[in-house]
């Protein structure tokens, strides 16, 4: 028992000395970049299939809001295709992010898909690249996935008809500094 105690007693002690550091970091200003692939096509010579991207942002914290800085997208040459320092975000499927909007409160989700904001993209342009900057005040960072989504088109009317596949990716996401806020 008396080993049982100490082992309690020692992995208490351990687990608060691990608590420190993040409760300091809750008073520091974080910012990222995550970074997707994707694609934003209709498949040739039938015009049959549909290829897009749905970048999916989650903020899992329960007080703290994620500021939305820079979505910047790349073609396979490595041409900017969309910058919304430029044109501003672009809207996103509940509303919650577009132009003027790029603050995702605690515990809220968005997605942006690119055939809102992207032509349909030759072959030579795709896949593409896409990068999201974001910035908050201590918390968890920014959670971004990548959804990759095929579907049937109606060649004559452009209507998007049923969902054949979709492949989801995490992001590439990274912390680029994290700054005291004094």
């Amino acid at each position: 028992m008396l080993k049982t105690g100490a082992s309690v007693f020692a992995a208490t002690i351990l687990s608060m000395s691990f608590a420190g550091p993040a409760l300091a970091d809750s008073d520091k200003l974080a910012q990222g970049l995550a970074t997707c692939g994707g694609n934003n096509f209709v498949r040739a010579p039938a015009n049959t299939e549909q290829q897009f991207t749905r970048y999916n942002l989650r903020n899992f914290n329960d007080t703290q809001s994620v500021t939305v800085t820079r979505l910047l997208v790349f073609s396979g040459l490595g041409n900017v295709l969309f910058d919304s320092n430029v044109s501003g975000l672009p809207v996103s499927n509940n509303l919650l992010l577009g132009p003027g909007k790029n603050i995702l409160g605690p515990h809220q989700t968005s997605s942006f898909f690119t055939e809102a904001f992207l032509p349909n993209l030759a072959p030579i342009d795709r896949p593409v690249q896409a990068l999201i900057t974001w910035s908050q005040s201590g918390g968890r960072p920014l959670d971004v996935e990548s959804q990759v989504v095929t579907t049937g088109r109606d060649p004559v009317t452009g209507a998007t008809l049923e969902e054949r596949t979709r492949s989801t990716l995490i992001c590439d996401q990274g912390l680029t500094s994290r700054e005291n806020q004094q």
